[in-house]
């Protein structure tokens, strides 16, 4: 497949989305306000995320969508991942009998030392980014955020020291999005 997810946004991370993605084996992260009942049991786990939020009604939702799904895939969706709740999230995902062997995706952040404290916490790839796509509200509601192709170079050095990958959350309504995602890996290197 493409090493492209559609993000967990309310108008992209939709079965409409997967359906066209799954075609072209890309992956579709859904946004979190479907209700159990609207999840289609026939879709491919290679290619379709559940999101959760940290709060304890989303934990519980997670749970009986696994039981109806069995994702390969969980997406543990923030604004700001720089929370103490977030972390425990993570944690709790990881270590609870019914997530502990998903692949777990984590975030937002835009800090070296923020992606080392999900992947410590048990996070499997570490989402970046806060604030810096076109259609993202963050920074202008909160004033967080960081430019994306800085948070990208620096925060996929300290997962590379993990072991473990990064998503590039852009949240962009740009192609230039893609550009920095795929340079930024040889940006660090060359310099």
């Amino acid at each position: 497949g493409i090493p492209i997810m559609v993000a967990n946004m309310d108008r992209t991370g939709t079965f409409e989305m997967y359906r066209e993605l799954v075609k072209h084996k890309m992956m579709t992260i859904f946004h979190k306000h479907y209700t159990l009942d609207e999840y289609p049991t026939d879709m491919d786990p290679n290619y379709y995320c559940i999101s959760s939020g940290i709060s304890d009604k989303d934990w519980e939702k997670t749970q009986q969508l696994i039981a109806k799904l069995n994702p390969y895939f969980l997406t543990i969706d923030v604004a700001n991942g720089y929370t103490e709740r977030f972390n425990d999230f993570v944690g709790l995902m990881r270590r609870h009998e019914a997530t502990k062997d998903k692949i777990i995706i984590a975030g937002n952040v835009c800090t070296p030392e923020a992606t080392e404290q999900i992947i410590m916490a048990g996070a499997d790839i570490v989402k970046i980014g806060i604030g810096p796509g076109s259609v993202c509200t963050t920074r202008k509601l909160t004033g967080v955020g960081y430019p994306q192709l800085s948070a990208t170079m620096e925060c996929a050095d300290a997962a590379a020291q993990a072991r473990r990958p990064t998503a590039v959350d852009d949240a962009s309504a740009l192609s230039a999005a893609l550009g920095r995602a795929a340079l930024a890996p040889a940006l660090r290197r060359s310099g």
